[in-house]
């Protein structure tokens, strides 16, 4: 067990990365998971690891080391409690093009035929080794050798939400539309990170995932009925915000963002907590204004940005000078 900075433990649970390492991982995250102290902030799973996030303020980090080293003592790591009930998933995909652009790509690098590709990726039985990267993206242990595909010498700016892909000798999809650099090869019309959802992750580490090639017309059909995704929920709230707005944005200036106090407790889902840079500088800001010291502030590096006032606001700025 190290330290990982100032605010974590990294629990080194598995030599090697393989079903029997992933299945003591998972038992040693669900033992820590059941009881964890005040001031324990996440617990994340990963290939052979387990990182337990603290914050220094509310609890030692000597305290949060016994309380792990005892958790470990009770037998977390062995075989019999490494054991564990998982969810297994079906995700329905349409390989190739328009969906899967490097599909050809993956089949002249194996030496085998397109259709040869959709069928040993498809006969796959994968695990969640780790979710990370973007929210909900899950990496998958389990592709056969012979696919394994270098990523792109060139990332894409935008992958599309749905897309699922090799890089390197594993496997995954897509969960948002986002910049990437692996080889895409289909794509499955479920939704697999949804806000509005709990747990907003529909993979969770461990569980288990098979892709089955659909025909054009169902994929098609899928697509029409699939619910819509998280931005066209959120318009009607955009709509509102606009109506209610204290600014308008002349100059952005660099690095200027909207942030709150972050959201602990989900990176095991691929969600960074984010919040402010300096909480301590916004929660004053908060306080002079008569806010609650959790509420979102407009933080400012660099170089500042311009906005018109739109309406009577009260304004206080903390922090360093920049």
């Amino acid at each position: 067990m190290d330290l990982l900075g100032n605010t974590a433990w990294l629990v080194r649970v598995a030599s090697r990365v393989d079903p029997e390492g992933l299945a003591q991982v998972r038992a040693v995250a669900r033992a820590l998971c059941e009881r964890p102290p005040a001031g324990v902030s996440d617990i994340v799973a990963a290939y052979a690891t387990v990182t337990v996030h603290f914050d220094p303020a509310v609890v030692a980090r000597a305290a949060v080391g016994a309380w792990i080293d005892a958790v470990l003592a009770r037998g977390a790591a062995t075989p019999g409690a490494a054991a564990t009930a998982t969810t297994a998933h079906v995700l329905p995909v349409r390989y190739g093009e328009p969906f899967g652009p490097d599909l050809a790509l993956v089949a002249e690098r194996s030496g085998l035929s397109a259709a040869d590709v959709i069928e040993r990726h498809a006969a796959g039985r994968y695990v969640v080794a780790a979710i990370g990267f973007t929210p909900g993206f899950a990496y998958l242990a389990g592709l056969a050798p012979e696919l394994a595909t270098p990523r792109r010498a060139t990332p894409r700016l935008e992958v599309a939400a749905g897309s699922v892909a090799i890089g390197g000798a594993q496997t995954g999809v897509y969960p948002l539309l986002s910049p990437g650099g692996w080889n895409v090869i289909g794509r499955t019309s479920e939704r697999l990170f949804d806000p509005a959802r709990t747990p907003a992750a529909r993979l969770c580490g461990g569980d288990s995932v098979r892709f089955e090639p659909v025909a054009a017309r169902r994929f098609a059909r899928r697509l029409r009925t699939v619910a819509l995704p998280p931005a066209a929920r959120a318009a009607p709230l955009a709509r509102a915000m606009k109506r209610a707005a204290a600014f308008e944005v002349l100059e952005p200036g660099t690095q200027s963002s909207l942030q709150d106090r972050g959201r602990s407790g989900h990176a095991a889902q691929g969600v960074a907590p984010g919040g402010a840079l300096d909480p301590l500088a916004a929660a004053v800001a908060n306080r002079l204004v008569g806010n609650a010291p959790a509420a979102a502030v407009l933080e400012c590096a660099l170089t500042g940005p311009r906005l018109r006032v739109l309406r009577p606001v009260r304004v206080a700025l903390a922090g360093a000078r920049v």
